[in-house]
């Protein structure tokens, strides 16, 4: 049962990184650690839509490689 549909917390954020060999950074220097403000997005989509999802931000987002952890969940109304 779910009773609810397009709930995505956004969170401001710090990230950081250190640009490697053979970079091409969207923002900063190749060995140099690098900070910038940036927005975590998190949702919930089904396993189906799973590789055209990460296909399509990876197509859409400015960084070469984008933090994207993927976390399979159970739905709780099946434990009650």
């Amino acid at each position: 049962m779910i009773i609810t549909r397009g709930c995505s917390p956004i969170s401001n954020v710090k990230g950081t990184w250190k640009p490697i060999n053979d970079a091409r950074p969207f923002k900063g220097t190749v060995g140099m650690v690098e900070e910038a403000e940036e927005l975590r997005i998190e949702f919930i989509i089904q396993r189906k839509d799973l590789a055209v999802t990460v296909r399509t931000i990876c197509k859409v987002h400015p960084y070469e490689e984008p933090a994207i952890d993927i976390i399979e969940m159970t739905d709780w109304h099946s434990l009650l």
